[in-house]
């Protein structure tokens, strides 16, 4: 398993987010299926931005802090709380960091795709990366409320780093 430390994540985010507005801006916005590069960059940015501030604010440990001390690997791998449990789970990053609806308005879902293998399919939030990673185009009217929701995550995270 790779190691990332926290700085790593802090400087990822900066480096995702600003790689997704290059991309942006580069991409012919009037083509939904377009959108998923820089969609998926942000979803990252998001996502690491969240865990630094779990690690920096709420002393949330990443299991290479825990590992180091010197802990079996056992306890290391069911060690709860660490950053790495909350994956790609950025309502449940948002709520342990009690951050209001009225700052970032996590859309409920189910989201769909509806031009992929199997189109129709219906995922969460927190599964939103997926269908940007494999290509999939996901409803318009989701990919908006998606869009705007990393959007105000991103504002969150600069306000707060």
């Amino acid at each position: 398993m790779l190691i990332s430390q926290r700085d790593d994540h802090r400087h990822n985010f900066f480096r995702t987010r600003d790689l997704s507005n290059v991309l942006a801006t580069v991409i012919d916005q009037g083509q939904l299926m377009s959108n998923f590069g820089p969609s998926l960059l942000r979803f990252y940015a998001a996502e690491s931005g969240l865990k630094f501030l779990l690690n920096r604010t709420e002393k949330v440990p990443f299991e290479y802090e825990v590992a180091d001390q010197n802990l079996p690997l056992d306890s290391v791998a069911s060690f709860p709380g660490r950053i790495e449990g909350y994956s790609h789970d950025l309502p449940r990053m948002l709520s342990r960091l009690k951050v209001s609806a009225a700052t970032v308005n996590v859309p409920a879902g189910p989201f769909k795709v509806v031009k992929g293998y199997k189109n129709g399919q219906q995922f969460a939030l927190k599964g939103a990366h997926e269908a940007w990673r494999y290509g999939l185009e996901v409803d318009a009217g989701d990919q908006v409320q998606l869009e705007r929701f990393l959007t105000d995550v991103i504002a969150y995270v600069e306000a707060e780093i």
